[in-house]
């Protein structure tokens, strides 16, 4: 985000607000790109023992607070925002073998 002075973040949350509902098929596909988004990262948030919420519900709540964080980042044009979003978050979400994040979706050593 940096990188593009804070014009960049996640294309889906930049789009859909001002399209959705309309039209369906744009619809559609930013649904599709979340449900894909949440499928990935279920398993992941599975796997954390501390919570007895739904893995698919964990995970759209992580993607949710990650995209509130993008926003406010860009708002603001302040990294600091992601960071501390970053690490609230991988505490809260971290499996008990600490060999990922399911903020970057990498094992160690490689992408999911």
């Amino acid at each position: 985000m940096e990188e593009s002075d804070f014009r960049s973040g996640c294309p889906i949350a930049t789009t859909m607000p001002e399209s959705a509902p309309h039209p369906a098929k744009l619809t559609r596909v930013g649904n599709d790109a979340f449900d894909q988004w949440i499928a990935i990262m279920a398993p992941i948030v599975a796997a954390d023992g501390t919570s007895t919420a739904k893995p698919r519900t964990k995970a759209q709540t992580l993607i949710s607070a990650m995209e509130r964080a993008l926003l406010l980042a860009r708002v603001r044009n302040s990294r600091p925002i992601m960071d501390i979003a970053k690490g609230d978050l991988s505490s809260a979400y971290r499996p008990p073998d600490r060999s990922y994040s399911p903020l970057t979706l990498r094992r160690t050593g490689g992408a999911v």
